[in-house]
């Protein structure tokens, strides 16, 4: 599982730094199963005023308000977001079927309940899918279409569709076979995520809906195959479905359970006391690592800058204009190198400083040397603030690992 993955190659270097090395200020480790800084034991809190989804184990888990997103040994943050579908879970509640029948509470949902409901396509030639009219959407605004869905029978294959306001038909194949793959694109943005082993995917399409006369609709479609929904059905084959979303955004955000009518959720804000080590640091040398970072956006598809790491003045963030993770004091902005971001790989970014010198460097986990940027400058005069925040007024999602800080400049970062 990609998550596993990251988890164990960011693992080691930090490992090093963790009770062996004086200089060590601040650690916060969310394998540990809680968010707290290791050096001084201060937990961090989460002011996200609503309950949030998250993936853990390959299953869907609930969080309460206020309770961090530990996701398979990541921090998870997400942005405030709305699914503008209501009955996220009651699938035949304001579709339409062609070719296509419910069977209701067939299988366990990835959640864990008996809530999947089964898309049976019929004996007949032709393409076996739902529909639903969406009103109410804005002109010339990007959407993102996401549901769970797990292959029954002889169907390997699924289609998620747009039709635009523009009376535009957009579609984007998945094969749901091993590990997933996006197949013949038709909208900007796609992905697939698969849940453990359990078979389940979440898939997701996102496009803009134009401007027109049109009422805009989203289709979940069978298929048997790439390209081609076309086909003889057999009776019994088909999807089981939960959990659709629509949101007006680039990129998916956590499933938000919906009943009768939309609903919102709230901006994850977490926030740990800042320890009087990195109070006497930020000013004076010191070296800032955040390990394990995993966008859920790509370098074209951020709605802007996102923060990773501010404490007052001081701020590691991924710049969006500049296509580089960042590091700012409040006057002065060094940027690392140049990054082609890409949802779902992990990247390490370090910053660091020393008299009026700060550095930002990066590399894709595993990969053995740091990219670095340009020589920036660093005002040592900086007012640090009260708190750490990771991810502050996220714009978008992603997964970090640790963050850890030495109070000297570190050239050796193994």
């Amino acid at each position: 599982m990609l998550n596993q993955a990251i988890k164990n190659a960011a693992a080691p270097a930090l490992v090093d730094w963790l009770g062996r090395d004086p200089s060590l200020i601040f650690e916060l480790d969310p394998r540990q199963g809680r968010v707290r800084d290791l050096v001084s034991g201060a937990l961090a809190a989460n002011a996200r005023a609503t309950t949030r989804t998250y993936l853990s184990g390959g299953r869907l888990r609930y969080a309460a308000a206020g309770e961090n997103c530990i996701e398979d040994g990541l921090l998870s943050i997400h942005p405030a977001a709305t699914n503008l579908l209501p009955y996220s879970a009651v699938l035949q509640s304001g579709t339409s079927l062609d070719r296509a029948s419910w069977a209701v509470d067939a299988a366990d949902a990835p959640d864990g309940t008996m809530t999947a409901e089964a898309l049976i396509e019929n004996t007949a030639t032709g393409e076996h899918y739902f529909a639903q009219a969406v009103s109410g959407l804005a002109d010339d605004t990007t959407y993102t279409w996401s549901i769970f869905v797990k292959p029954k029978g002889a169907r390997p294959w699924g289609c998620l569709t747009f039709r635009t306001k523009a009376a535009a038909i957009i579609r984007t194949y998945f094969n749901l076979t091993g590990a997933g793959a996006v197949g013949t694109q038709g909208h900007t943005g796609a992905g697939i995520h698969r849940l453990g082993s359990t078979g389940w995917y979440r898939i997701w399409v996102a496009h803009s809906m134009a401007n027109g006369a049109t009422t805009p609709q989203v289709y979940f479609g069978i298929a048997e195959k790439d390209a081609d929904l076309s086909y003889t059905g057999d009776g019994a084959s088909g999807a089981y479905l939960w959990g659709r979303q629509l949101e007006a955004v680039a990129v998916p955000s956590a499933h938000i359970p919906t009943d009768d009518s939309m609903v919102s959720r709230a901006a994850d804000g977490v926030a740990i006391a800042t320890p009087a080590g990195v109070l006497a640091a930020l000013g004076r040398p010191f070296t800032l690592r955040l390990a394990g970072f995993v966008p859920g956006f790509s370098a074209a598809d951020a709605p802007g800058n996102v923060a990773l790491f501010t404490c007052g003045d001081f701020a590691v963030y991924w710049d969006q204009a500049a296509g580089a993770f960042a590091a700012a004091d409040g006057v002065n902005v060094a940027h690392g190198p140049t990054v082609a971001l890409a949802p779902g790989l992990s990247y390490e970014v370090v910053a660091r400083a020393q008299g009026t010198s700060l550095q930002v460097l990066s590399r894709p986990t595993g990969t053995a040397a740091y990219g670095a940027g340009e020589a920036g400058t660093y005002a040592p005069g900086l007012a640090p603030g009260a708190a750490i925040q990771i991810g502050a007024a996220p714009v978008a999602p992603f997964q970090l690992g640790r963050a850890s800080m030495l109070n000297q400049w570190r050239d050796n970062l193994e």
